[in-house]
């Protein structure tokens, strides 16, 4: 009886071995697969980012072909000539404008805004810094008094744009004023990090020059939206041609 007990219990701690080998061996395969895998759905994740972000910009590239059809063809500026008169105020800013459209706007973190990229790391700065798609201000213009001659001041009717194919409109940004008027204004935060707060947004000299990893969604003027590195932007030395491709569109009215 006392060598049945004896073997029953060295049973026992056999099969308890065995049972935190077979778990060991298992939390292991676990932790491989899991390492194998994170990459896979990190990547997975980044790509549900650019496929949300691209819809925002189409989206809102529809709103912008809304207002030129309630406008008589004009394309929606920067700022309505409303600033003149009242400040800078929501309700004066072409994202804010866009709204009655049937787009959602919002310069809070927690209020629904088609103007919000997943994709961005960094938040927002400034009064619509939580608005992260900035508009060509070469080709929109702005209403402002004041002021030399130039595209940032003259607005334009689509019928002026001679290839709406290859005529940046808006893209991805995080820059206070929702404004582009230099590719380093554009935030390169697609399969790559770009840090840069909208406050390193504002300057026109990027550190380090050209090399941010990532890609930028653009919106073109046809509504085609594409992916874009930053030296691809680059015209010889021009940071600046890209966004006003004088071949392809024709001065507009001026407005200051």
């Amino acid at each position: 009886m006392q060598r049945t007990t004896e073997q029953q219990e060295e049973n026992m701690i056999r099969t308890r071995n065995f049972t935190l080998i077979e778990l060991l061996i298992t939390i292991s395969i676990i932790a491989i697969l899991a390492a194998l895998l994170l990459p896979a759905l990190n990547a997975a994740r980044e790509k549900g980012y650019d496929i949300s972000c691209r819809n925002n910009l189409r989206q809102i590239g529809h709103a912008v072909q809304m207002y030129a059809d309630a406008y008589d063809g004009w394309l929606i500026p920067q700022t309505s000539k409303a600033v003149e008169e009242n400040g800078w105020k929501d309700e004066d800013i072409w994202s804010f404008q866009l709204v009655r459209f049937g787009v959602k706007c919002s310069k809070t973190p927690a209020g629904a805004s088609t103007f919000r990229c997943p994709a961005e790391k960094t938040g927002g700065t400034g009064t619509w810094g939580w608005n992260h798609y900035g508009i060509n201000l070469f080709v929109s213009g702005w209403y402002r008094s004041s002021g030399t001659a130039g595209d940032q001041n003259m607005i334009r009717k689509i019928t002026m744009i001679r290839s709406v194919s290859s005529v940046p409109f808006m893209g991805d940004t995080n820059r206070t004023m929702n404004r582009i008027n230099n590719i380093y204004n554009f935030a390169f935060r697609h399969g790559g990090p770009d840090d840069r707060s909208g406050a390193e947004l504002e300057y026109d000299t990027p550190n380090p020059p050209l090399f941010y990893p990532g890609r930028t969604n653009v919106q073109f003027l046809d509504g085609h939206v594409q992916g874009m590195r930053c030296p691809a932007m680059m015209r010889g030395n021009d940071s600046f041609g890209f966004l006003r491709n004088y071949v392809g569109f024709e001065s507009g009215a001026a407005v200051f």
